[in-house]
């Protein structure tokens, strides 16, 4: 005769089965969340990295349009107002926090942002590592200089 399961024992499998699957889920779960926590830490840095590169460009593009040494400093300031986000956070990183240099004919834009806290999102300490795990100094990180050749 064929030794076959009664559908009592098989229901008890399935029961510890599914319990199996909700422990091994327990277990899991905060390791996934912890990844995506960091893939959202990173990616606000680089969103800012982004905004500071992208800002300088739009900015260098801006004084090459003001056609005299006098509106480059004014042109420059009215592309980073015009990023209200993370317009206060901008500052030139040239001597003086000036945000530009003109040596002849190069006009060399320097721009550098904070990060409104540093990092942008609490980081988590655990008792290997913590996530974020940042340089303490991030400006370097947040920093652009863009070169155009000046011609008035």
């Amino acid at each position: 005769m064929l030794n076959r399961e009664s559908p009592l024992s098989s229901r008890k499998s399935e029961a510890r089965q599914r319990g199996a699957s909700a422990i091994e889920f327990a277990l899991v779960f905060p390791f996934v969340l912890l990844i995506f926590y960091g893939i959202i830490c990173y990616s606000l840095i680089l969103l800012h990295k982004q905004a500071v590169t992208s800002i300088s460009a739009e900015a260098a593009r801006a004084a090459l349009a003001a056609g005299d040494v006098a509106g480059i400093q004014a042109e420059i300031q009215n592309t980073i107002n015009g990023h209200g986000w993370i317009a206060d956070r901008i500052e030139g990183c040239r001597d003086g926090g000036a945000f530009y240099t003109l040596t002849g004919n190069q006009l060399q834009l320097c721009l550098k942002a904070s990060l409104p806290n540093d990092p942008p999102m609490p980081t988590i300490n655990l008792s290997a590592f913590g996530l974020p795990s940042l340089p303490p100094d991030t400006s370097g990180m947040l920093q652009t200089e863009t070169s155009v050749r000046w011609q008035p």
